[in-house]
C-alpha cells in the first residue's frame, strides 16, 4: 500500500498481465473501465480489511 499514492497520481499507468500490456490510462480511467486494474486495486482493500 506504500506505493498507492504514487500510482494514483501517475499520468499514465501501464497494467501488465502475463507479460503483455493489458490496460493503460490514469488511475481514474482504469477504475471506470472496471477491468483488471480495478480488480487488483479493489482486492488490495479487501485483503487489508
Amino acid at each position: 500500500m506504500d506505493r498507492l499514492p504514487a500510482i494514483k497520481n501517475a499520468g499514465l499507468i501501464l497494467v501488465m498481465r502475463e507479460g503483455d500490456i493489458a490496460e493503460s490510462g490514469t488511475h481514474e480511467k482504469l477504475l471506470k473501465k472496471d477491468g483488471f486494474y480495478a480488480e487488483l486495486y479493489t482486492s488490495q482493500f479487501e485483503a487489508a480489511a
